[in-house]
């Protein structure tokens, strides 16, 4: 069990056995897929013509595979997109250094910004009503708010800073962002750097900083991608599964692991299953708009109701198939969910870490709607939200394996004549659900303004 034979990673184990294995059902590894999408849609920012081209490319794809009907269901949201920031201190000549735009913060003018440069350790240290920082540009370390939060943010603006510089606990420059709600706070540019080029800040003894951000915050229609792969044969009762992943990515590129890798191999669990008997119905949903605010998972019971109603269990991508790491299993649902989970990873060798806790991704939006679910990753992601996100950290035989887990799970699902697990989540599950259905999250400008004065922001 720890060799294998596979072409370019004889190290990595390979996956076997299971009944959809005994039933001579060919397993893919969406890697051809995969450098299709990271090629021809390098960028696909929510609502970007990246990911509608991407959404209109899998849906040729699904077509092809037997999946009836196809669709894309349009989504309002707000986007957010950059052009490469401009870091500049004095000390450090040459070329810019590397620093990534806070996403829904706001931009320079055109030609930039030169202003003192101050220090602080952590954001929680710092005094956003010392007049002295007016006009002046933060260098900080740590997590200046983050998804959840806008205060730090909207302190800034009031104290009339020029510009803000987070150094964040990396490797990498990493791409992160505040709420869709930030747009309406003001029009501060935030940068985020990696730890590395904050000790090249700190060491060159620099007092100013020149910063150049350009973003673009506008309203856009994200895009959902829903089919269906329907029984093949005499059907055993209207309940149904969801195999789902997110479509889009935050502005890097080509985002391979996040999401490109959850998406593809999605795609192929329903181009697996479709060689397969089936006596249920299998949905696949493309989520828009995960990076930002949940804004296709949050619409996606609005448009598809019924869908939702009969849903068993919805089986979930997020970043897969990294050459090196630990597989993780997350199940929000009962322990005989779990059970069943652990139990086809062992029938097909695929050595997994499995927790029974909420999944607080796309997923947690069906939580309301009492459909538990499962999510398989791999990690670490150490490259997520960054420009090194590309295709040459996955392997083919790592995303297989996480490919084989969900179509080994549904061959047995859609099979069976009586699930081996209850269709329920807990209450406080469905609560958390619920909340984030109902959160917040603007899909216009005016919104986003108007929340921000009224309070309704996250």
């Amino acid at each position: 069990p720890f060799t294998s034979q596979t072409p370019g990673f004889p190290l990595l184990p390979r996956t076997r056995g299971g009944e959809l294995e005994a039933a001579g059902i060919e397993i893919g590894d969406g890697m051809e897929l995969l450098q299709s999408i990271c090629e021809r849609f390098p960028n696909r920012t929510t609502g970007g013509k990246g990911e509608q081209g991407q959404a209109r490319y899998l849906t040729e794809v699904l077509q092809d595979a037997g999946l009836k009907p196809v669709q894309i269901d349009p989504v309002p949201c707000l986007g957010c997109d950059f052009d490469p920031a401009e870091l500049r201190v004095p000390g450090l000549e040459g070329n810019s250094l590397e620093a990534m735009p806070v996403t829904f913060t706001g931009s320079t003018p055109a030609e930039g910004v030169t202003a003192e440069l101050v220090y602080a350790d952590d954001v929680e240290f710092v005094d956003f009503a010392n007049e002295n920082l007016r006009g002046k540009i933060l260098l900080v370390f740590g997590l200046f708010g983050d998804y959840s939060v806008t205060k730090y943010y909207r302190a800034a603006i009031q104290t009339g800073l020029k510009g803000v510089i987070v150094i964040r606990d990396s490797d990498q420059t990493i791409c992160y962002g505040l709420p869709p709600a930030a747009a309406g706070c003001g029009d501060l540019p935030v940068v985020s750097v990696s730890h590395a080029t904050g000790m090249e800040i700190m060491k060159s003894g620099a007092t100013s900083a020149y910063l150049r951000v350009q973003q673009r915050i506008r309203e856009v229609t994200g895009t959902n991608v829903v089919a269906c792969l329907p029984a093949n044969e005499d059907k055993l009762d209207d309940q149904l599964f969801l195999v789902s992943a997110h479509l889009d990515a935050k502005p890097v590129c080509p985002a391979a692991a996040d999401n490109g890798a959850g998406t593809v191999m999605a795609v192929e669990v329903m181009r697996t299953l479709a060689k397969a008997k089936r006596r249920r119905d299998i949905w696949f949903a493309g989520y828009t708009d995960e990076e930002h605010g949940f804004s296709g998972s949050r619409q996606f019971p609005e448009d598809h109701p019924g869908l939702v109603e009969h849903c068993a269990l919805q089986l979930y991508y997020d970043g897969h198939g990294t050459i090196v790491g630990r597989n993780e299993l997350a199940v929000t649902g009962d322990e005989a969910l779990a059970e069943f989970m652990k139990k086809v990873a062992q029938a097909i060798s695929h050595p997994m870490q499995s927790y029974r806790q909420l999944i607080s991704l796309d997923p947690i939006i069906l939580f309301a709607h009492n459909v538990p679910g499962v999510q398989v990753c791999r990690r670490p992601q150490r490259t997520w939200h960054t420009e090194y996100d590309s295709i040459d950290d996955l392997a083919g035989a790592a995303m297989r394996a996480g490919v084989h887990l969900y179509a080994e799970a549904l061959y047995r699902l859609v099979n069976m004549p009586r699930l081996p697990f209850t269709r329920s989540v807990s209450e406080e599950e469905r609560a958390r659900g619920l909340t984030k259905a109902r959160a917040f999250t603007p899909r216009t400008l005016d919104e986003a303004g108007r929340g921000i004065t009224e309070g309704k922001a996250p």
